[in-house]
């Protein structure tokens, strides 16, 4: 019973998402694959259904108690505050209680850029490069120096 125990308790520390046990009767096969083929359709869906791989100009954040359609090219700049990000939009600013890095792997990576640790930036939308900050909107926005080559050859120099 002890062994039996440490192997299922192992098996969750391995995100393993169901448990058969011998003898495996058909019905319980079943139900083990269609968990699964849910799991990993749901899982494909997020990854693929966002920015660039969907073809989408825009995407849904929740703010307060409501989701809010954001284009990205309306998106100037983000700041992040720990669990906390500040969309700044051309017309108006959204709060959300999202990481920087959760909002990072939404957003298409051919369009937005981190360039801090506190920023992503929507490329299209820089307006100058002034030493290490870049000038979005009104507001100027300071880059880590490991990102200037980066930033200099996004912007700057053609292939």
């Amino acid at each position: 019973m002890i062994i039996y125990l440490f192997e299922r308790l192992e098996s969750y520390q391995l995100d393993v998402i169901d448990y058969l046990v011998k003898p495996i009767i058909f019905e319980r096969f079943f139900k083990a694959v269609n968990k699964a083929n849910e799991y990993f359709t749901l899982r494909n869906s997020k990854t693929r259904g966002r920015g660039e791989a969907s073809g989408k100009e825009f995407v849904f954040i929740k703010c307060e108690n409501r989701y809010e359609k954001v284009e990205f090219q309306k998106i100037l700049f983000i700041e992040g505050m720990q669990n906390y990000a500040i969309i700044q939009l051309v017309d108006n600013k959204l709060m959300t209680l999202m990481t920087l890095k959760s909002l990072e792997e939404i957003l298409p990576k051919s369009t937005f850029f981190r360039i801090h640790k506190s920023y992503i930036v929507n490329l299209g939308n820089i307006k100058s490069i002034e030493g290490n900050r870049v000038r979005v909107g009104e507001r100027m926005i300071p880059f880590s120096k490991i990102h200037r080559e980066t930033i200099f050859d996004r912007l700057v120099r053609t292939k």
